[in-house]
């Protein structure tokens, strides 16, 4: 269904996250509200380098996800209430969106909310879906592991961003990392061990060789 958050959402932030990596922002954790009408988030840096290309594509990203998502699993879906669906699952993307627009350079009104919300799913599609496209193993690590569990966490994206599947005790720190965001206190990663990071850097090496 159009409407089924537990099955957008999960490709939704995904997109997101695939795409700030894709721009060199690393999101400190992403994660989803379980429950109906719940939406996500793709933590990123409040002081990261805006350049307004890249910026309105993260913006477009959810979006464009979940068009991705629907034309390759979902084709089938009524056409309009998919639109309506994704559209209020993006609203606050779409805010972002306009901020990140150049309304003067493309002689549009800003405040013409149709011909916004048409030129935010025209650019998700055309600018934004091809950057997902490049990127679909980890967008296919992202989706799964939250359709498994709501947070992903710095230890399991550092992976997922190598290409690695996330093991035990990344896992465990992602929930430890939960435990500090819910409590809104800081997280402070665990220092690996020096094997850990021997091994790490002998992966890396036999990865180039």
């Amino acid at each position: 269904m159009p409407g089924d958050y537990t099955f957008w959402v999960p490709a939704h932030e995904a997109g997101h996250a695939v795409v700030a990596i894709a721009s060199k922002n690393i999101p400190e954790y992403v994660r989803i509200f379980p429950g109906q009408n719940r939406g996500g988030v793709a933590m990123l840096a409040d002081n990261r380098t805006n350049d307004n290309d890249w910026e309105a594509k993260i913006a477009a990203a959810g979006l464009a996800a979940e068009m991705m998502v629907q034309d390759a699993e979902r084709p089938t879906l009524p056409e309009k209430e998919f639109y309506l669906a994704a559209l209020n699952r993006a609203l606050s993307d779409r805010e972002y969106f306009a901020r990140h627009v150049d309304f003067a350079a493309i002689k549009m009104d800003p405040n013409d909310l149709p011909a916004l919300t048409e030129l935010f799913f025209k650019f998700a599609w055309r600018d934004t879906r091809p950057v997902i496209l490049a990127n679909m193993p980890m967008f296919t690590a992202f989706r799964t592991a939250l359709t498994g569990y709501p947070f992903v966490g710095i230890a399991s994206i550092r992976k997922i961003v190598r290409g690695e599947t996330p093991t035990g005790q990344d896992l465990e720190r992602d929930r430890q990392q939960e435990r500090c965001v819910d409590a809104k206190i800081p997280y402070v990663e665990p220092p690996d061990s020096f094997g850990s990071k021997m091994l790490d850097r002998i992966k890396g090496l036999l990865r180039r060789s």
